[in-house]
């Protein structure tokens, strides 16, 4: 597992990148990302601010990740 943390700084929460959630969930991060894609047409995911232009962030429990 990735040995850093990401935090939300106006709620505290822990977020997680795609490669991130992939790692914990022992899948690709191509499929990772189909999976993020389906949850965010079906409004499964809650819209964050990215880190930058490339990383998106989602809350572990959006992706079914243990918090």
């Amino acid at each position: 597992m990735s040995e850093y943390r990401i935090t939300e700084l106006a709620t505290g929460r822990e977020v997680v990148t795609t490669e991130q959630a992939a790692e914990r969930r022992g899948i690709t991060v191509a499929s990772m990302r189909k999976d993020a894609k389906r949850r965010r047409d079906r409004d499964q995911l809650t819209e964050l601010e990215p880190l930058n232009a490339r990383t998106p962030v989602y809350y572990p429990e959006d992706l079914g990740l243990e918090p």
